[in-house]
C-alpha cells in the first residue's frame, strides 16, 4: 500500500512524465487497452494504460512489448499513468 502512494505522489508533480524506460509486463484491459508495467530511470516502477494498443491500426502497440527499451510520454493519473507517446 505505500509503495503505490509514493508512486502516486511521485507521479503526480509534473503533468508529463518524460522518461526512459524498459517494459516489464503488460495485460490486457478490455477490447482495445493494455495496462504496462515500466522501469524507468528516474521514477523506479510505473503502471501506465495505453489505451487503443490492442486496435489494428495502432502505431504504438508493438513498441510496448516485454523487454523493449523506449522512450515514453505520460500524464499522470490517480492510479495509473496514461501514455500518450512512445518512441523506441
Amino acid at each position: 500500500m505505500w509503495e503505490n502512494k509514493d508512486v502516486t505522489s511521485a507521479l503526480s508533480t509534473t503533468k508529463t512524465i518524460r522518461d526512459s524506460a524498459i517494459v516489464l509486463r503488460t495485460q490486457d484491459l478490455g477490447e482495445h487497452d493494455r495496462i504496462i508495467i515500466l522501469a524507468t530511470r528516474q521514477r523506479g516502477i510505473v503502471h501506465a494504460v495505453a489505451r487503443g494498443v490492442r486496435k489494428s491500426s495502432s502505431k504504438i502497440g508493438a513498441r510496448l512489448e516485454p523487454f523493449m527499451l523506449v522512450d515514453i510520454s505520460a500524464a499522470p493519473g490517480k492510479k495509473l499513468a496514461t501514455i500518450s507517446q512512445v518512441v523506441t
